[in-house]
């Protein structure tokens, strides 16, 4: 069982990396299925499951890189993303995106008392375990609704998730059986990759180490802002300020 933070980092980097190379580089029909992307996913909630890490000693490792390292992969995938092309989807995906935000919003005034139960489990998306407690003792949830709760959100981040992603890969068939108009999008996947063959630049190890320092730099730099502009404009937590100036940067 792994019990030190440092171990438990490098195994979970390792598990990530050895996928991708595997899918990139072997051709097996297993990642037509099951992208690498996915297996990251179920390989981790097995390893979990089976005791491969003690969750109490590597929970401080934990907590203190996730934050950090979400911030600092947020800035770099955002970094290539052109708004024009994502407004170019045109106005039916964007209403798709707003209408799954808006179920969320409904989730929390349908039926009795369920936005109780449901402030609790956002109270751990914004500040972890510790805060979900606080917020449940505060807004009187009991513990039959908020173990509800919690196992909804575990089917949505794991389960469902996966399976999302696994759908990826049924993509080109369920747009013929449903007779789904994907021109628009076509059209902006063809731009897309008409961009990535002209970027012909090659990745060198000068670039990656590069592109990690400015990425943790403005991780760093993006908590600090976001912990300023909380305590002068508590409209908004700590983590949304500091997700909202990270993506304005990588914008």
């Amino acid at each position: 069982m792994i019990t030190d933070g440092f171990t438990y980092v490098a195994v979970l980097i390792l598990l990530a990396g050895g996928l991708v190379t595997l899918e990139k580089g072997t051709g097996w029909a297993l990642f037509r299925y099951l992208p690498a992307v996915v297996l990251v996913y179920l390989i981790s909630m097995l390893l979990c499951t089976f005791g491969t890490w003690d969750m109490a000693a590597t929970k401080p490792a934990y907590g203190a890189l996730k934050n950090s390292l979400t911030y600092a992969m947020v800035f770099t995938m955002l970094l290539r993303c052109d708004i024009r092309k994502v407004l170019k989807l045109g106005p039916r995906m964007l209403l798709g995106f707003f209408s799954a935000s808006l179920t969320i919003m409904i989730g929390f005034i349908v039926g009795s008392d369920s936005w109780m139960a449901l402030g609790a489990l956002c109270g751990s998306w914004l500040g972890g375990s510790g805060n979900m407690v606080a917020v449940q003792a505060a807004l009187g949830v009991s513990e039959a609704d908020m173990g509800y709760a919690l196992v909804v959100d575990s089917i949505d981040y794991s389960i469902w998730v996966m399976f999302l992603l696994w759908l990826i890969t049924l993509a080109s068939r369920f747009n013929v059986w449903n007779k789904a108009d994907t021109t628009q999008l076509d059209a902006v996947s063809r731009s897309l990759e008409e961009d990535a063959k002209l970027n012909t630049g090659k990745i060198t190890f000068q670039s990656i180490i590069l592109l990690l320092g400015v990425a943790l730099v403005v991780s760093a730099l993006g908590a600090n802002v976001g912990k300023t502009l909380n305590a002068a404009v508590p409209f908004f937590d700590k983590a949304t300020w500091t997700i909202l100036f990270i993506t304005v940067l990588g914008l």
